[in-house]
C-alpha cells in the first residue's frame, strides 16, 4: 500500500513574520517539505497598500512577495496572500477554533518594532501567554475571540496559538474602553478561513506499507485517522497505525480472498467482505470476530457501512444487494435488478440512498426506506468497479472498465461530466472530504487526481509497480491510501 500525503501549506501571520501551517496530517510525517504553493494568512491593514512585501518566517527565512496577489474575504477582516516557494521549511497545524472555551490558555505571537530612529528600527520577536476570555464577541469582522494577551503594536496579524501549538485564530483588534480604562483584544476564529482554504494537490509518497502477501484489494481508513486497514488476496485483513505505518495486528478467518473491507462511522466495527460467500465483523479495536453473516450464494465484492452505523450493505457476483442491520446481523432487505456480478456499493451522506456498480456496465440508485429502485444510470461501456457520493450528496463519480470516471447528478440523473486519462481500468474512486477532489485508481498503476468541479486532472500519482485497485481519503482529507495489486516479487512473504 501506498501513503500519499499533501505537502502545500499556508503560512499565517504578519507581513513581518509568519508561522508556517498546514491542514492536520497523520503524525510521522517530516514537517520539512519543499516546492510549495504557499498562503500567507493576515488581516487586511497588514498589506492593504499594494506593493512588493518582505516575509519573514520565525527561522529568519525571507520571501518577497507581491501585495497585489491579495485576496480578501467578505466582511471578514482577513487577506491572502499567495506565493511559491522551492524552499523548505518547517509547517504548523492548523487547529479547531470551535474546542476554544473561556479559559482556555492560548499564546500570541508577532514581532514589533524596536525603539529609535525609524530607518534604524528592527523587529523583535515576541511570544505572549494569556487565556480566552470570550468566543460570542459581536464586535463584527469575524472578531468573535476576546483573549487576555497584552498586543503590542506590530503584532497585528499574528497566529494565536493553544497549547497544542495549532493556530486557532489570528490575533487583529484592540479597543481601548475608556469607561473602566482597559484595553480589549480580540482575534478572528482559524474556522472561519478553512472552508476557503485552497484544496492543494501536490501529493509526495511517505510511506509503504508492506505485510500482505498477494494483492491489496481493499483499503479503508478510521474516522479519527489513525488507523488503516486492508483487504487482500491473501484471506487477511491487516490493521495498521497510519501515521507510523506499524502493523498492529492481521485478522484471519476468511477462508478465500478478502474484496472489500469497511470501517463503521464510530470507529468501533469492521466489516470484510470475501469470496467465502460471507461478510465478517470485526471489533476493530482488539481485532475480535463478533460475527459472520452469511446469505449471499456467491463472492461477496463490495461492503459499505451507512453514515448512522445502523445499516451494511453488500455487493454479490450473485447479481444481488443485501441490507443488513449491522447490530444483530439480521437481513433486512434482497435488492434485485442487476444482471450480472454487483462490484460496488455506497451510501449518500444523508443515508437515504444506495448506489450500486455493477459489472452490467450500468449504475443503480435505489430508496433504502422502500427498497425502490429510483432510477438506473447508462452511459458506461464496460464494467462499473466502483462508486461514490460527493460529501453534499449532489454528485456522483463512477469508474469502469472502459477507463473513464464519469460524474452525474444524483437529482436528475444525468451525465454531467467524463473524465479521461487512464490508460487502463479505473478500479477505484473516492471524493474528498471537502468535496474538492476526485482520486481515482486505475489498473494503469497510477493514482490521478481531479478537480471535481472542472474535472480537470491536476496530478499523476505514481509509484506503484502494478494496479492500483483501492484508493480512500484520509477524514482530513491530507492523505490518499492506495492498495495496489502486485507481482509476485513486490510482494511481502508474511
Amino acid at each position: 500500500m501506498k501513503l500519499f500525503y499533501k505537502i502545500p501549506a499556508a503560512l499565517l501571520g504578519v507581513a513581518a513574520t509568519l508561522a508556517l501551517v498546514q491542514p492536520q496530517i497523520a503524525v510521522g510525517l517530516s514537517s520539512e517539505e519543499v516546492g510549495k504553493i504557499a498562503q500567507e494568512i493576515t488581516v487586511r491593514i497588514v498589506i492593504e497598500t499594494p506593493g512588493t512585501y518582505t516575509i519573514i518566517t520565525h527561522a529568519g527565512r525571507r520571501y518577497r512577495v507581491n501585495a497585489n496577489q491579495d485576496m480578501c474575504m467578505p466582511g471578514i477582516d482577513l487577506a491572502m496572500l499567495r506565493f511559491t516557494s522551492t524552499q523548505s521549511y518547517r509547517v504548523a497545524n492548523l487547529g479547531d477554533s470551535s474546542q476554544l472555551v473561556v479559559g482556555r490558555k492560548i499564546y500570541v505571537s508577532g514581532w514589533i518594532s524596536t525603539i529609535g530612529p525609524s530607518n534604524e528600527r528592527e523587529r523583535e520577536y515576541r511570544f505572549r501567554d494569556g487565556n480566552i476570555a470570550s468566543t460570542e464577541s459581536k464586535t463584527g469582522e469575524g472578531y468573535s475571540l476576546v483573549h487576555t494577551s497584552i498586543i503590542i503594536p506590530g503584532m497585528s496579524g499574528g497566529p494565536i496559538l493553544d497549547e497544542q501549538g495549532d493556530v486557532v485564530g489570528i490575533n487583529g483588534l484592540a479597543i481601548r474602553v475608556p469607561l473602566v480604562g482597559a484595553t480589549e483584544f480580540f482575534g478572528i476564529p482559524i474556522n472561519i478561513y478553512k472552508p476557503i482554504y485552497p484544496s492543494p494537490t501536490n501529493y509526495v509518497l511517505a510511506n509503504t506499507l508492506k505485510g500482505h502477501s498477494s494483492s491489496v484489494t481493499s483499503v479503508a481508513i478510521s474516522p479519527d485517522g489513525k488507523l488503516l486497514a486492508s483487504g487482500s488476496w491473501d484471506k487477511t485483513i491487516k490493521i495498521w497505525n497510519l501515521g507510523s505505518g506499524r502493523l498492529l495486528r492481521t485478522l484471519t478467518g476468511h477462508s478465500n480472498l478478502v474484496i472489500s473491507v469497511a470501517i463503521s462511522p464510530d470507529g468501533q466495527l469492521l466489516a470484510s467482505g470475501s469470496n467465502d460467500k460471507t461478510i465478517k465483523i470485526w471489533n476493530l479495536g482488539s481485532g475480535r470476530l463478533l460475527r459472520t453473516l452469511t446469505g449471499d450464494s456467491d463472492w461477496v465484492w463490495s461492503v459499505a457501512i451507512s453514515p448512522d452505523g445502523q445499516l451494511l450493505a453488500s455487493g454479490s457476483r450473485d447479481k444481488t444487494i443485501k441490507i443488513w442491520n449491522l447490530g444483530s446481523s439480521r437481513l433486512l432487505r434482497t435488492l434485485t435488478g442487476h444482471s450480472y456480478s454487483v462490484t460496488s456499493v455506497a451510501f449518500s451522506p444523508d443515508g437515504q440512498l444506495l448506489a450500486s456498480g455493477s459489472r452490467d456496465d450500468t449504475i443503480k440508485i435505489w430508496n433504502l426506506g422502500s427498497g425502490r429502485l429510483l432510477r438506473t444510470l447508462t452511459g458506461h461501456s464496460s464494467f462499473v468497479n466502483s462508486v461514490a457520493f460527493s460529501p453534499d450528496g449532489q454528485l456522483l463519480a463512477s469508474g469502469s472498465d472502459d477507463d473513464t470516471i464519469k460524474i452525474w447528478n444524483l437529482g436528475s440523473g444525468r451525465l454531467l461530466r467524463t473524465l479521461t486519462g487512464h490508460s487502463g481500468s479505473v478500479s477505484s474512486v473516492a471524493i474528498s472530504p471537502d468535496g474538492q477532489l476526485l482520486a481515482s485508481g486505475s489498473r494503469d498503476d497510477t493514482i490521478k487526481i481531479w478537480n471535481l468541479g472542472s474535472s480537470r486532472l491536476l496530478r499523476t500519482l505514481t509509484g506503484h509497480s502494478y494496479s492500483v485497485t483501492s484508493v480512500a481519503f484520509s477524514p482530513d482529507g491530507q492523505t490518499i491510501v492506495s492498495g495496489g495489486g502486485c507481482d509476485w516479487s513486490g510482494c511481502n512473504e508474511d
